[in-house]
């Protein structure tokens, strides 16, 4: 059952609100301290410069010049912020993550207000932003955010076609998108929840199944397919025109076939039990109140049960998924984490019914702004102290410090973590150390980026033909290690900031 349109001004108000929250978490989480050089984030950073620097729009390659291992539209809306902001920052890197939070939350604000009313769809897209997952995605350079977006348009742009209130061609064009965020498991994840058809047919008859959802008639796909097509096969034929075969083996066969059957990425039995835990943890404590949305929609099915059980079908339907693959880990459910989010809203709501629409978005906003100095709090106090944060504030600082140096030569990156070109700016390809000692040696000003324990082999390279002055210093790639910048001249002094 669809709520009338004097609900709109509410939704209205309920949207600015939390736009506004999701901006200042974003904005918390963006100028508190780094952590780029944790969580595999370096490879989409350098995917990002190599679009904006080198045009490798269809298929990027990061410093050690291996092909992408994801499709590109985190990389296209990263670069598009880039380009905007005419350098590249971690704010920048992250706007796929802020778009991404920005349309999951409306998606889940305008369905479950339209669905179960402009409590549920508040309090369901007030939940996803401040869980614990939430806090995590607003900025993380990885794609599971965006693909986590992009399934809930699709699916949800789904819900409405098989309600026949909107054409198939905005569910494929949706799916398209999901398929440039991850792959085309999108296409399966946002399909789960027609799983409630087959739902439908053990419902007794009665007043009750006159409201629930039709299949829509046969046909009527033909265009949408097309589409999807279009987009997908596409940019996999520009892909594979830039990069040729590399392109093949790293997408396809190592990325898709090998998460999904090779048994070096864990036990094919593991996830029973590991998938749901995941899910279960990274989303407390709205989880146990998606488990009693589950339940109700079983033992107490309402006028609104045709979305219940879509949400359901969502919800179990990919748990199972993610339980019979061998690849596991923890992100991977964030895309289930939708539909758990408008279970858990509409329970919320029920409980809250007795609050006026005032006081519901007083005390919610309220509930935010402690949760968000929390977090900020736990930011600063103890996240500051991990390993990698301290590692990735390392190395921004050392950049910092080469930044400022006016006749700082051009640099070389023998074995550095990619953050220090990212910081800089650039995208340059990883050297050997025969191309590092002919570059110090060839009497044009140079610098070099090398790693602690190859700096003998570099010294025994050159000789006593080349005298290395040291710009900074910086963390490495790995606990302890150390990544020493010199150049056969000497420079300036730095310039105090």
């Amino acid at each position: 059952m669809e709520l009338p349109a004097p609900h709109a001004p509410r939704l209205g108000q309920a949207f600015l609100l939390l736009a506004a929250l999701t901006l200042l978490l974003f904005v918390i989480r963006v100028d508190g301290p780094s952590d780029l050089l944790d969580s595999d984030q370096e490879r989409p950073a350098a995917y990002v410069l190599d679009a904006v620097i080198n045009g490798h729009w269809w298929c990027q390659s990061d410093w050690t010049g291996d092909v992408m291992s994801k499709p590109p539209l985190f990389a296209w809306i990263g670069a598009a912020a880039t380009v905007a902001a005419g350098q590249a920052s971690l704010w920048t890197l992250y706007a796929p993550c802020l778009a991404a939070m920005l349309l999951t939350v409306g998606l889940l604000l305008y369905f479950g207000g339209r669905r179960f009313g402009p409590a549920a769809g508040f309090l369901a897209g007030l939940v996803y932003l401040l869980s614990p997952s939430g806090v995590k995605h607003i900025a993380l350079a990885r794609t599971d955010a965006l693909f986590a977006a992009t399934i809930t348009l699709t699916g949800l742009l789904g819900f409405l076609a098989w309600q026949r209130r909107r054409s198939w061609v905005w569910f494929w064009l949706a799916a398209g998108l999901s398929t440039l965020a991850k792959g085309p498991l999108g296409l399966l994840l946002g399909s789960l929840g027609f799983l409630a058809a087959l739902w439908n047919r053990f419902l007794p008859p009665g007043p009750a199944k006159d409201q629930e959802a039709q299949p829509p008639p046969p046909g009527g796909h033909g265009l949408g397919i097309a589409l999807f097509l279009m987009i997908t096969v596409g940019w996999f034929w520009l892909a594979y025109r830039q990069a040729g075969q590399a392109f093949i083996d790293k997408v396809i066969l190592r990325e898709l076939v090998g998460h999904i059957v090779d048994r070096e990425y864990g036990s094919r039995w593991g996830g029973l039990t590991r998938a749901p835990l995941y899910w279960l943890s990274r989303f407390l404590p709205w989880s146990l109140l998606a488990i009693a949305g589950l339940w109700r929609a079983v033992r107490q099915p309402a006028r609104e049960r045709d979305f219940e059980r879509f949400l359901c079908c969502w919800l179990v339907g990919g748990l199972l998924a993610f339980s019979l693959a061998t690849h596991q880990r923890g992100d991977l459910e964030l895309p289930l984490n939708s539909a758990s989010a408008l279970l858990a809203g509409r329970e919320l709501a029920f409980w809250l019914k007795g609050l006026s629409w005032e006081r519901l978005l007083r005390r919610g906003l309220a509930w935010a702004v402690v949760a968000l100095a929390a977090y900020a709090a736990y930011l600063h106090l103890v996240f500051a102290r991990h390993w990698e944060v301290r590692q990735s504030e390392g190395v921004r600082a050392c950049a910092r410090q080469l930044a400022a140096i006016p006749s700082r030569p051009p640099m070389l990156y023998l074995d550095s973590p990619y953050a220090l070109q990212f910081y800089l700016g650039t995208m340059e390809r990883q050297v050997g150390i025969d191309a590092a000692a002919a570059a110090l040696k060839s009497g044009s000003p140079r610098a070099v980026a090398v790693a602690g324990y190859d700096l003998p082999a570099l010294t025994q390279a050159l000789g006593q033909t080349v005298k290395l002055h040291q710009l900074g210093v910086c963390p490495g790639s790995a606990e302890g290690a150390t990544v020493v910048i010199l150049s056969n001249q000497p420079v300036a002094p730095l310039t105090r900031r």
